[in-house]
């Protein structure tokens, strides 16, 4: 079973030979899509997404503010800071990244979408759950993982009992 949350979805929606896939509010990526050209597409309503701004090497970094209302709007406090201060600056390059290959197509797998998540424009999550074999929606910001532990841990499991049967 993997689990891909975020744009770890880009990497997950191509790890082959796994039992069954879980994506967390992630972005699933088709062969020869990138980051870039779907949000040059999807808009978006006003205050989605997150503001990241360039480091001086150029790397993006979140705002610490906006990474802390928006990804964590539902998670406690202690829990929501030590998440935003393990937060990394990326290469822009990142946005422009597309799959050679994916294997959600013939995997069986899960989309679970926040109803609270702001960081994903929003057309996309309906797009990307589109992509998979069951979807659930939950009341969560965009990491349930961090608000909702015993929940996610619980979905997790029915998908390793449905991938079994």
């Amino acid at each position: 079973m993997v689990v891909g949350h975020s744009f770890g979805g880009v990497t997950a929606g191509t790890v082959r030979g796994t039992a069954g896939l879980i994506f967390l509010n992630s972005w699933i990526l088709d062969v020869g899509e990138s980051p870039a050209a779907l949000l040059a597409q999807t808009p978006g309503e006003p205050g989605e997404g997150l503001l990241a701004l360039p480091d001086a090497d150029g790397r993006l970094q979140l705002d610490p503010d906006d990474a802390r209302a928006k990804p964590h709007g539902d998670v406690e406090e202690s829990v929501a800071t030590r998440a935003v201060e393990l937060l990394r600056p990326e290469p822009p390059s990142i946005f422009a990244a597309t799959p050679a290959r994916v294997s959600w197509r013939d995997t069986p797998s899960i989309y679970l979408r926040g109803q609270q998540d702001r960081t994903i424009a929003t057309p996309l999550p309906d797009r990307f759950a589109a992509r998979c074999s069951r979807t659930e929606t939950w009341e969560t910001s965009h990491s349930p993982y961090l608000s909702r532990p015993a929940a996610v841990a619980d979905l997790i499991q029915r998908q390793r009992a449905c991938a079994a049967s």
